[in-house]
């Protein structure tokens, strides 16, 4: 319930502010006064004391005349009005214009201290000898470091702070007065404007509290007549506004609540105003009066907001971004609003769509790829025994074998990329599960099991563990396709009569496994695209003689990564090649 006491808060708050900004600008002003006092002071004590310094030098250039320089430092200080002293770099007064009672060393003072190392320096305080309040300043005696000697002038500040005093009596008089003239004003004032303007606030408050249906009455004219018939207008146009908002609002805010696509709010600017339930899911909690660019970081989207906003018409816009370490894809509709100030833009999120059309195509083209050379072959060479190869036994032998070759191939390729298809899936990789596994005893087992592929080309395998003890957490499985693979293609690309060496090394936090041949190796500018999936290096040799894939070393690095690994490799043509990856061991 609203309590009429504007009347006596408006004579309290107009006497309090006059009083207190009469009170603060006084207080400025004689501040103001006396720093400036004081600065006006040090400065003209500056200028007489450079005068005297320099006077001080050209007559007595050496300080160790006494007599001569007591003279003319009384002789200056005299006819300046000023107290002049000369401060050897003892601390100790050698002239001045008057004798001080008490021999005191003066170095401990920040005017002499600056002053013997070359700056000139000023200070303020109380002197020991006639208790009063004194200005400080000094310089170095000369021009030219070490300085032998220092310059200092004291005056008493008494001349100021007198005028301060004066002046301080004149402002307390007219605040004072200021006060009591405010305040007689202001109770005069309230009676005359506050009541009808009671009766307003108090109509006001009716309405805030949601009482649409009250009415101010008031009789008689000018202003608070208008504003009175003002008022009721608004309370009826406004009840029947909220009325109509609250509809529409609640309407709005369930549509857009459950769209599964995300809508954001952006202003001018490009700051994030309001968001639906989706956008805060995607987007994060704490998108609302932050900018796009700090949540998206899209160039291309706030380019795009403000051509809308420019144009004032819709645009569609292709976007991908990478929120909480995920790659999104979006189609954006951006839309201005009616007050040009705000755009609205609905993210259609098309991630899994174009990630879908993305593996389609790329396994359409590569696998196509791959599988039209064999397929081509085939029938080639079945045409030609057709066509009557297949009389000579030496061709018919030579040709079948090709044909052999070739399907083998087919089913090694097809076999591949069944083997990646079910290591990408979601499935099989949520069904992974790791466990302790001992590299010592899986070498062995990968020894063991190509042994007589490298015996048919007398091809060693050595190993070497120097860790044979330490257990790796990884999945077995997984990490003896990864050591199959690479220890397949080292035998493929190795010369007879060579050695194959898989070994086995850890650091503080990782086991290394390498598995080097010294085949053919690879040259430098195929090293970057080796575990690109369908990528040989020289396609001709590896489907006629060694029948490589091209997915070996992708379903490798796709295995080393998934465990947590990284996988690199080092290699020279005709030197041979090298391939390290790393698994975490078992804590």
């Amino acid at each position: 319930m609203y309590k009429p006491l504007i009347r006596n808060r408006m004579i309290l708050y107009f006497v309090a502010t006059t009083g207190i900004s009469l009170l603060l600008f006084g207080l400025y002003a004689l501040y103001s006064f006396k720093i400036y006092s004081e600065k006006n002071l040090i400065g003209s004590m500056f200028i007489h004391l450079r005068h005297s310094e320099n006077v001080l030098v050209s007559e007595c250039p050496d300080i160790t005349k006494r007599d001569a320089l007591q003279t003319l430092v009384f002789n200056l200080g005299d006819s300046m009005d000023l107290e002049l002293e000369v401060i050897g770099q003892n601390g100790q007064v050698i002239a001045a214009t008057k004798q001080r009672s008490q021999a005191e060393n003066q170095l401990s003072y920040p005017e002499v201290e600056a002053a013997l190392s070359g700056q000139k320096g000023s200070s303020i305080r109380l002197d020991k000898e006639n208790r009063q309040k004194t200005v400080y300043v000094a310089m170095p005696y000369g021009s030219t470091a070490p300085y032998q000697a220092a310059v200092r002038a004291s005056l008493p500040t008494s001349a100021i702070d007198s005028q301060f005093a004066t002046l301080s009596q004149a402002m307390f008089i007219a605040f004072f007065l200021a006060v009591f003239l405010a305040g007689y004003l202001s109770i005069h004032l309230a009676k005359k404007f506050i009541r009808p303007l009671e009766g307003i606030a108090l109509f006001a408050s009716k309405l805030s509290a949601g009482n649409l249906e009250e009415r101010i009455h008031y009789k008689g004219q000018g202003e608070f007549a208008l504003l009175a018939h003002v008022l009721n207008n608004l309370a009826a146009g406004l009840a029947a506004k909220i009325k109509e908002t609250s509809a529409e609002k609640q309407k709005l805010e369930l549509i857009l609540q459950h769209m599964d696509n995300p809508v954001l709010l952006f202003d001018k600017n490009g700051r994030i105003t309001n968001a639906n339930r989706s956008g805060v899911y995607i987007f994060g909690d704490n998108i609302v009066s932050r900018h796009h660019l700090q949540i998206i970081g899209s160039s291309a989207l706030d380019t795009a907001i403000r051509t809308c906003l420019e144009t004032n018409s819709t645009r569609m816009l292709g976007l991908k971004t990478t929120l909480n370490n995920a790659k999104y894809a979006f189609q954006v509709f951006i839309a201005p609003l009616p007050d040009k100030q705000d755009v609205l833009c609905v993210f259609h999120d098309i991630t899994s769509l174009q990630a879908i059309n993305e593996k389609q195509m790329e396994f359409v083209a590569n696998a196509s790829h791959e599988l039209a050379t064999p397929l081509t072959a085939i029938k080639g060479f079945a045409e030609t025994l057709i066509d009557g190869a297949s009389e000579s036994p030496e061709l018919r032998q030579k040709f079948t074998g090709i044909i052999l070759a070739e399907s083998e191939r087919m089913q090694r390729l097809l076999t591949d990329l069944l083997q990646l298809a079910r290591l990408e899936s979601g499935q099989h990789r949520q069904s992974l599960r790791l466990e302790k596994v001992a590299a010592r005893e899986l070498l062995e087992e990968i020894r063991e099991e190509f042994s007589p592929q490298g015996k048919r080309k007398n091809i060693t395998l050595e190993i070497s563990c120097q860790h044979p003890a330490n257990l790796l957490a990884t999945n077995r499985d997984w990490l003896k396709q990864a050591l199959v693979n690479l220890t397949e293609n080292a035998l493929k690309y190795s010369p007879e009569n060579s050695t194959v060496l898989l070994s086995y090394k850890e650091n503080p936090d990782y086991g290394e496994f390498s598995v080097a041949d010294s085949g053919i190796g690879i040259a430098a500018e195929n090293l970057p695209m080796i575990f690109e999936r369908f990528y040989q290096v020289d396609k001709s040799r590896a489907r006629s003689k060694a029948g490589g894939t091209g997915l070996g070393l992708a379903i490798v690095k796709f295995i080393v990564e998934m465990l947590g690994g990284t996988i690199k490799v080092d290699s020279k043509p005709n030197i041979g090649a090298t391939f390290t990856f790393t698994v975490p061991l078992a804590k």
